[in-house]
């Protein structure tokens, strides 16, 4: 019984800093768990307006070599580009897209 007696004291007597000590365990947790959860927002809000630039930018070029490949009289070539990604791409490189 003695030793309930004194940590039942000890806890009286020092429940100020226990409180305290538990207080800046906690901030420090929910500091770390909240950049975590930041920095996950932030990666997946990147990679999104990333990848719709990617798509918009990709649009152009494609919108770009269509275009010259129309007025230069090479309809030809863009149907089939439109069905090989293999042509499309050494299109892509001949046009300087």
């Amino acid at each position: 019984m003695m030793f309930e007696q004194y940590m039942k004291e000890y806890v009286q007597e020092h429940a100020d800093e226990i409180r305290e000590e538990a207080r800046e365990e906690g901030l420090a947790e929910g500091r770390a768990e909240g950049l975590a959860e930041g920095r996950a927002e932030g990666l997946a809000e990147g990679r999104a307006e990333g990848h719709a630039e990617g798509q918009e930018e990709a649009t152009v070029r494609l919108n770009k070599l269509y275009s010259c490949l129309l007025t230069s009289g090479r309809a030809d070539d863009l149907q089939r580009a439109v069905k090989d990604p293999a042509y499309l791409k050494q299109l892509l490189q001949e046009f300087g897209f």
